[in-house]
């Protein structure tokens, strides 16, 4: 698979990974279930959460950015110098650049559905 090319509102060209690899997915579903247990007694297929921290959710799409993003280049084809889980842009177009990361994650996410697992 080739890798996915985005371009934002204000010109940055995102270059992102086409894919999370299966050992990839599990690293961020360890972020994702920290605060999740199973009830021994019951069914083992439905975890357990309590209130789940807001920061899981920044540690998570983090760890996504440094394992999906290739390269940013600014409108004028300058490489945007960042650090692996940073996005130092504007907002608006670090939201859409997280969008598209979204996407791959739920591409992954959906292909360990409930029934799959459990068959």
């Amino acid at each position: 698979m080739e890798n996915k090319t985005i371009t934002t509102t204000n010109g940055y060209t995102a270059i992102l990974k086409p894919f999370l690899t299966y050992d990839d997915f599990v690293e961020v579903q360890k972020i994702w279930t920290k605060s999740a247990s199973f009830d021994p007694n019951g069914d083992l297929t439905k975890p357990v959460y309590d209130k789940i921290p807001m920061d899981i959710m920044y540690e998570a799409n983090a760890l996504m950015l440094t394992i999906l993003v290739v390269s940013i280049t600014d409108k004028d084809g300058k490489v945007v110098e960042r650090e692996a889980d940073k996005l130092p842009i504007p907002p608006a177009d670090g939201q859409e650049i997280m969008n598209a990361v979204n996407v791959i994650y739920k591409e992954a996410a959906d292909s360990f559905s409930k029934k799959k697992l459990t068959e």
